[in-house]
């Protein structure tokens, strides 16, 4: 599905942003020094800076309560043997963990072509200084890309035809924005700096933002005339809107709502979703779904002993080795 694939692009984007946000040539601030004026430093400390006002799909991730987490503790040596070569690469070139630096990273993005977002990504937590001395290094051009530094905003080519650009400056010692899509340049990026937190005007917004915890550990917002909503047509009835928070505090726990056109859309998906996952029950420690009025609600609560069961028994059904170390 589209909304997956953005999630993970979106995570991807922010690893690879820390490598190259900055000044570079043009100082160390963003925007020959107009990025930390007073206006974008207040703005940056809004939980929804600089995200476009038709967002169509947004994201919260708080990495502090990731590697805080049992879960993280758990699975951190298995996550690291994936990364691990281009995550010593770059702390060899920049000097620094970007996992344990990063904070937060918000995302608001619409999908316009395919699977191709273009939207504002916010990162907090980057050394700015650390990462414009090594953003030149060789580590970060294998793909023969050639990144481009003018008076401190950095773009990024896409990489090949129908892959987006992105551009991305500084606006602060450590938050990096940076935008991406088929028209990022440096004047759109300049524009959703100016913009201040343009998604606290909107009012279809604000009602949806009411029901997530923006301090858990992840929250997503998607409005129902999302291109991600696409893959479902061939369903009885397309959601309206998808709200949804998640913490890692001690396990998993999730809850969210589906909003449908009406309370009997609900309840029929709610249904036919109670028979799916019944089976689902002996292996967690709540899983309920229910119809409240338009709305279809969902909750989920695993501890991390069922996830990593969950987890073994899913690396033997694709005859890996998921579950070792």
């Amino acid at each position: 599905m589209q909304l997956a694939r953005v999630t993970v692009l979106a995570l991807g984007l922010a690893a690879s942003g820390a490598c190259f946000h900055g000044g570079g040539g043009g100082g160390r601030t963003g925007l020959e020094n107009t990025a930390e004026k007073a206006r974008y430093a207040a703005s940056a400390a809004d939980a929804l800076a600089f995200l476009p006002a038709d967002s169509e799909f947004v994201l919260g991730l708080d990495m502090r309560q990731v590697v805080a987490s049992p879960l993280w503790k758990q699975f951190e040596q298995r996550l690291m043997q994936r990364v691990g070569k281009p995550l010593q690469e770059f702390k060899a070139a920049c000097g620094y963990d970007p996992i344990l630096t990063l904070r937060t990273m918000t995302i608001g993005v619409k999908v316009v072509r395919g699977d191709d977002p273009e939207g504002v990504f916010v990162v907090r937590g980057p050394d700015r200084d650390k990462t414009l001395g090594c953003m030149r290094s060789p580590v970060f051009a294998k793909d023969g890309r050639t990144i481009t530094v003018d008076r401190g905003v950095v773009t990024i080519p896409g990489k090949g035809a129908g892959d987006s650009p992105t551009v991305m400056t500084f606006v602060d010692a450590s938050t990096a924005v940076f935008m991406t899509g088929p028209q990022a340049t440096r004047a759109q990026l300049e524009a959703a700096l100016a913009s201040g937190a343009p998604l606290r005007k909107s009012r279809a917004f604000s009602e949806l933002w009411s029901g997530v915890d923006p301090k858990q550990t992840l929250w997503i917002v998607v409005n129902g005339s999302s291109k991600m909503f696409d893959p479902l047509a061939s369903l009885a009835a397309r959601p309206k809107s998808v709200v949804g928070s998640l913490s890692l505090a001690n396990g998993l726990s999730a809850s969210g709502r589906v909003r449908f056109d009406s309370a009997d859309q609900a309840t029929q998906y709610a249904s036919m979703l109670q028979g799916q996952l019944g089976m689902a029950k002996p292996m967690v420690e709540e899983v309920d779904v229910a119809a409240d009025g338009p709305d279809l609600t969902l909750r989920l609560a695993m501890t991390v002993s069922q996830i990593e069961s969950i987890v073994a028994m899913m690396g033997g059904m694709l005859g890996g080795g998921a579950g070792g170390p």
